[in-house]
């Protein structure tokens, strides 16, 4: 790495912050799901219980970002980690005492309460990062979409040592340490920014941004195929690969792994419009081998590539926003894409099993294969127009410092 794109020292605090809070959000949900199960509640109720998680992203982001648009971007993540602390004791204590209904409402809560830092952070760092901001962009985007599959996997292994309720202690523990963490750290956005008191709408303005407009649906396909996947592999192991559930676990384990290969990937091919259309390949292509796998070692290395891919993806996203859109109403277009691809992958998981039941599992993935390819050549299209190249620095890549708009 070179010295002109090292991280600035605030910058590393708040992704550190960032990257322990987002991974405690997740901690408590295997042993919530678990405690719900045990009580004998039907499948509705864990299904509730596992939906919980999702339902404030879809919810609220939108909204979040926008507050963040209004207010200190640096108080609200201080907020925003202090209340999640708050939720998540709570959580642990209502958990020890077998209330689990009420446990549940909490954590929800405690997601609710994390809503607005991704928007915030993201629409923050250009000005925070300055030139190595496509390098902080790449690792928050890895930090956040790790998070939401790392956090339930230690979750999951704090079941057998601990307590149903030890998750969810050390995850207030760890946000405790974020909040920490954060304290100090100067935030460089416009101090207009407080002051101003009518918002623009986001809306109209993304109207004008085509470049904004195709990252935010793009990144909505990402996640939908993600989804798709993710709910397809488990018949597909069960049926195709005469596998067990523990092959299945690896197999997701494989795509949540891959997730923190994607700075690497920034790397090589950085965040502009290129890189976009070779990771949609890299997401494609690697799904044609899955959808052919006769077992899980042929496939391993495959959905490793593919968690890479939505990764580095999801980075090119966030770096075309973060471009194409004003600073002062950049959360609110973070938000907006944080509430469209949330419910772009609850969608996507809704279907994938009566879409399953028409194709069978391995024409599932061939689907979400092809819908990579397709993503890949929309792509293409729109970046050889003159719309899309007239929204400017959006589809470039540049080393250069970002401006606002």
């Amino acid at each position: 790495m070179s010295a002109r794109s090292a991280l600035p020292t605030d910058v590393r605090r708040v992704l550190v912050a960032h990257g322990l809070s987002a991974v405690a959000l997740g901690l408590p949900w295997p042993a919530l799901l678990v405690a719900v199960w045990d009580q004998g509640d039907s499948g509705f109720a864990l299904g509730l219980t596992g939906a919980a998680r999702m339902a404030p992203y879809v919810a609220l982001s939108w909204l979040a970002g926008r507050v963040a648009d209004r207010v200190s971007r640096g108080r609200l993540v201080r907020a925003s980690l202090s209340l999640r602390i708050v939720a998540l004791t709570a959580t642990a204590a209502l958990l020890e005492a077998g209330y689990v209904g009420a446990a549940v409402a909490l954590a929800c809560l405690a997601v609710a309460a994390g809503t607005p830092a991704y928007p915030a952070i993201a629409a923050e760092m250009p000005a925070l990062a300055g030139r190595a901001n496509e390098e902080a962009t790449s690792l928050l985007v890895t930090l956040e979409v790790g998070a939401f599959v790392v956090g339930p996997a230690i979750g999951g292994l704090l079941l057998g040592p601990g307590g149903p309720s030890l998750g969810a202690w050390i995850a207030a523990g760890l946000t405790i340490l974020a909040l920490g963490v954060v304290r100090g750290v100067a935030w460089a956005g416009p101090r207009t920014r407080a002051a101003s008191t009518v918002p623009r709408p986001v809306l109209s303005l993304l109207r004008r941004r085509p470049a904004a407009v195709a990252a935010m649906l793009g990144v909505a396909a990402v996640n939908a195929i993600g989804s798709a996947v993710a709910i397809a592999l488990l018949p597909l192991a069960e049926r195709a690969w005469h596998a067990d559930k523990a092959q299945f676990g690896i197999a997701t384990a494989a795509i949540g792994l891959g997730a923190f290969a994607a700075p690497l990937m920034q790397q090589v091919w950085g965040l502009g419009v290129d890189a976009w259309r070779r990771s949609a390949l890299a997401l494609a292509v690697p799904l044609v081998v899955v959808s052919l796998a006769s077992d899980l070692w042929w496939a391993v290395v495959p959905l490793t590539l593919m968690g890479t891919a939505s990764v580095q993806l999801e980075a090119v996203a966030t770096n075309v926003i973060q471009r194409a859109v004003p600073d002062d109403v950049r959360s609110s277009a973070l938000g907006l894409t944080d509430s469209v691809m949330v419910a772009a992958a609850a969608g996507s998981a809704m279907l994938t099993p009566w879409c399953v039941g028409l194709v069978g599992p391995r024409g599932m993935v061939a689907a979400c294969a092809a819908a990579g390819l397709g993503l890949a050549a929309a792509v293409a299209l729109l970046a050889g127009t003159s719309r899309v190249g007239d929204a400017g620095v959006a589809v470039g890549v540049s080393t250069r410092g970002l401006s606002g708009g």
